[in-house]
């Protein structure tokens, strides 16, 4: 059980330096999906200084294309729903990381 789930932490780390913006700033485009589905009160809660509040596997879905979560499982050797399983337990602390200012960096950063 511990090699699966470290050949997962790998490309689960990928999506979430996708994510974060480190592969070409996605980042606030990502925040912005997050926020036009509902969350935007979820999302600032990231970024800001305070607790973080949880995001659903439901939610997440709601928020991604079905085009960005197949691709993002694929990159990460998993399916869709696992993939958001992960996601709802790890973005909000991954968006919280990218922003320890409490400001969304643009996107041309």
């Amino acid at each position: 059980m511990s090699d699966s789930i470290s050949q997962f932490i790998g490309p689960l780390a990928q999506v979430l330096g996708l994510i974060e913006g480190i592969g070409g700033g996605v980042f606030p485009g990502i925040l912005a999906q997050l926020e036009n589905a509902g969350l935007k009160e979820t999302v600032r809660s990231w970024v800001g200084h305070g607790e973080n509040v949880p995001v659903t596997p439901v939610e997440l879905a709601r928020a991604f294309t079905p085009e960005q979560l197949s691709d993002w499982a694929a990159k990460t050797g998993t399916d869709p729903d696992a993939l958001l399983e992960h996601l709802s337990r790890e973005l909000p602390e991954a968006v919280h990381r990218a922003t320890p200012d409490g400001v969304i960096p643009s996107s041309g950063t």
